[in-house]
């Protein structure tokens, strides 16, 4: 299924079926490295340390490295640098600062959770 362009509080992409989000590499930075603090080496080598399924990702297609980011279990392409969140993890790893939704809402999808 394809996701919303740009639907997100950050303007990330977002599936209307699971409400997951993929926050691009400018993206990304701006949360995990200039708002959280998090070294780019330290995510990179943070990345390196987990195996398990891996999620092709959303903007390159590269398979995503499953990572724990303050108490919040992501995936982080090392390709383009996206992260893939699952529903609610965005609002959580931020401490709240981001809602799920920006004003914008996603239409549901039949079967999805909030259906």
């Amino acid at each position: 299924m394809p996701l919303a362009s740009g639907q997100g509080a950050l303007g990330e992409d977002v599936c209307p079926r699971c409400r997951g989000r993929f926050l691009n590499g400018a993206l990304t930075e701006r949360v995990v490295i200039d708002e959280l603090g998090v070294e780019r080496g330290i995510l990179r080598e943070l990345a390196g340390f987990f195996s398990g399924a891996r999620l092709p990702c959303a903007g390159c297609g590269a398979a995503m490295r499953p990572l724990g980011l303050r108490g919040v279990a992501v995936d982080l392409c090392l390709g383009c640098g996206g992260l893939w969140l699952d529903a609610g993890e965005l609002s959580r790893l931020s401490g709240g600062r981001y809602g799920e939704f920006g004003g914008v809402e996603v239409p549901a999808v039949a079967g999805s959770p909030s259906t």
